[in-house]
């Protein structure tokens, strides 16, 4: 099996650091192509947090990279032996952060979701309220369950979940790494289907999303290439923080595929390719190769790069929209657009624009804005 992969992690429009790490870990072996997928959302204030998830991060990448060969070749590989493995690095990473705490007077800590893909079958970790989700084309399955006080009163039937999501309590754990010397640590295992989605993500990124967009931009059976899927990742991302989302973002997706391969060339090396991101949100995946083209069901318009300095957009015959702040073309920008073009007086709609690799997409009071035949002019939809 092959993958379509991206990952993303955005410090949100609230946060002073990016607390959150991620990391996508691959590797060619005789069994096929393996990956290694993990979201850890820290917590504990500035550098705390940020410290704690980057520690799980790097000892889980340390154990792929140097237990993990080894592990998988052995004739009596099990997943009893994996969650093993995985059991003592959880609970040896919590006692270390645990004692750091308490050596220099702080609280830190960190959520862990990690899955690891193997042939057809897929072997999960989990610890607190980042989520693993899989997205077929008709519905969107949670397979972790969220260690959270919110969640465990939905279980008991003491709140809906609608009411779980503006709950006061909704960001208390009731399990997280490197807070308490005792830990509970959720283990899972399952086969996959081709072409279903796997989606990592903080609960950042999952509060304001709905289950329909989630299928409509993310449902895997979609995509022939990885930059269309890190395209709608980033998407996702800049949709959620115009609905107001404070913490950090981050999520990493998953795509299995059957590749069409030659047999009888086929050559596996066994080799390692690794990407990770903690904290720094300018050293986003994909910003070092621009995308030039978007999906077609993203909203987007055209830059003109001959307009004046501090200058966004040229104003053409029937485009509505103004600028509001001057930016240069690698930052967000506010932008205002009116109802009606032709009436004076009425109040504006705010709208958040993003430059991808020389093209902006903007949402409009989350309607689509579409770019016109010569990509110079809008039209609201």
């Amino acid at each position: 099996m092959n993958f379509f992969q991206s990952l993303y992690t955005d410090i949100g429009i609230h946060r002073k650091s990016n607390q959150d790490s991620i990391g996508l870990f691959k590797a060619s072996t005789d069994r096929g192509e393996v990956l290694f997928a993990l979201v850890c959302d820290g917590m504990g204030g500035y550098e705390n947090g940020e410290l704690a998830s980057r520690i799980l991060i790097e000892t889980f990448e340390n154990w792929f990279k140097c237990e993990f060969p080894y592990f998988i070749y052995d004739v009596n590989f099990s997943y009893e032996e994996l969650f093993k493995q995985w059991g003592r690095i959880i609970y040896d990473c919590n006692e270390k952060l645990v004692q750091y705490g308490m050596n220099h007077g702080i609280s830190l800590g960190s959520t862990l979701t990690a899955v690891l893909f193997v042939e057809n079958e897929y072997f999960m970790a989990h610890v607190g309220d980042s989520r693993a989700l899989v997205i077929t084309p008709d519905k969107v399955y949670q397979m972790t369950r969220d260690q959270s006080v919110v969640a465990e009163a939905v279980r008991r039937g003491e709140i809906t979940p609608e009411q779980a999501k503006t709950d006061r309590r909704r960001n208390m754990l009731l399990e997280c790494i490197g807070v308490t010397p005792e830990i509970h640590p959720l283990f899972y295992k399952g086969k996959y289907r081709e072409r279903d989605t796997f989606l990592l993500c903080s609960d950042g990124f999952w509060h304001n999303l709905t289950d329909d967009e989630l299928i409509r931009y993310l449902g895997g059976r979609q995509f022939k290439e990885n930059r269309e899927l890190h395209m709608r990742l980033n998407y996702l991302i800049e949709l959620d923080k115009t609905r107001g989302e404070k913490d950090n973002l981050s999520a990493v997706a998953v795509v299995p595929y059957r590749a069409q391969v030659d047999q009888d060339t086929e050559k596996y090396d066994k080799t390692v390719e690794n990407t990770s991101r903690s904290g720094a949100v300018s050293d986003r995946t994909g910003d070092t190769n621009p995308v030039n083209a978007l999906p077609d069901d993203l909203p987007r318009v055209r830059v003109d790069r001959d307009t004046e300095e501090g200058e966004l957009f040229t104003e053409t015959p029937g485009t509505n929209l103004t600028q509001s702040t001057e930016t240069d073309d690698s930052e967000t920008v506010n932008l205002y657009v009116p109802r009606n073009s032709s009436a004076s007086g009425v109040k504006p709609n705010e709208a958040i624009a993003k430059t991808i690799g020389g093209r902006f997409y903007i949402m409009i009071d989350e309607k689509e804005v579409r770019e016109s035949a010569d990509g110079s002019s809008l039209s609201d939809i």
